[in-house]
């Protein structure tokens, strides 16, 4: 007897979330996506927008994490498959995927903070950079 179902319901997505989860892609120090990729910012936003808080908020001044800039864009470089650019319908595209394939790290990225243990949130907020990436890259998981 199956015991559950899952349901598909529009959830909403803030750009801030979004950037918050792109931040840690683009972090040097951070090894979590550099073993498969390398990403780039693939616009060049005006100094006049890199300064504007009132539109890009806590992000302006990295046009990495401003996704509500209309020309928007990263580059993915891999060794194996080429490169992509990816705008923020493209991103919306990896999201779907998460959600649709990965639904507990999709739910980790909507609520981070309701896990079961810390280790599980310590699992799912260490992969979850690598795994939208890759959602948008690969359209499922690839690597692991």
């Amino acid at each position: 007897m199956l015991n559950s179902f899952t349901i598909n319901a529009p959830i909403e997505v803030s750009h801030k979330q979004l950037a918050n989860l792109l931040c840690p892609i683009f972090d040097w120090n951070d090894l979590r996506t550099r073993y498969w990729s390398i990403v780039k910012v693939a616009y060049r936003p005006t100094q006049e927008e890199i300064e504007d808080k009132s539109k890009y908020g806590e992000f302006a001044g990295y046009p990495y994490a401003m996704v509500n800039h209309r020309n928007f864009k990263i580059r993915v470089i891999t060794e194996e498959d080429g490169t992509k650019i990816f705008n923020l319908a493209d991103l919306k595209k990896g999201l779907q995927v998460m959600s649709d394939k990965y639904p507990h790290y999709f739910n980790h990225f909507i609520n981070p903070n309701n896990h079961s243990s810390d280790y599980d949130f310590m699992r799912a907020d260490h992969y979850l950079p690598d795994v939208f990436l890759q959602c948008c890259f690969y359209g499922e998981v690839i690597y692991s």
